[in-house]
């Protein structure tokens, strides 16, 4: 059941970062659609794209910023969906890369839970 789990996690953090790469790759070809010879970049369309980079960036890391949940009690779980809020409003994280996020900071029966209800 635990490799299952661990199998579970591992695979949802190849598909965060295959969405990832596949958003970086979309934000590109978007600029280099919109890119002629003569034209000039729209400065809104070029603050947007970098910022959207600057998010995919930062997403990176958050995993390694939020301290793991097992299931030791209520209070360290208010403590980890604190951190996982703080982080996925820090990343503009929809559903899906927040469900990859708990389960990439979770672990033992918590990362259970999550699997079972949610993804698998």
């Amino acid at each position: 059941m635990e490799q299952e789990i661990k199998n579970c996690v591992s695979e949802l953090a190849e598909q965060l970062q295959v969405q990832q790469s596949q958003n970086f790759r979309e934000l590109q070809n978007q600029l280099l659609t919109n890119l002629n010879a003569d034209a000039q970049i729209p400065s809104q369309l070029l603050s947007e794209s970098f910022q959207d980079i600057k998010l995919e960036l930062r997403a990176q890391n958050i995993p390694s910023q939020i301290k793991s949940f097992s299931g030791e009690g209520y209070k360290r779980c208010s403590e980890w969906l604190k951190e996982l809020e703080k982080a996925c409003m820090l990343i503009s994280a929809d559903n899906k890369r927040m469900i990859a996020l708990a389960l990439q900071t979770s672990t033992a029966m918590a990362g259970e839970f999550i699997t079972r209800y949610t993804v698998c």
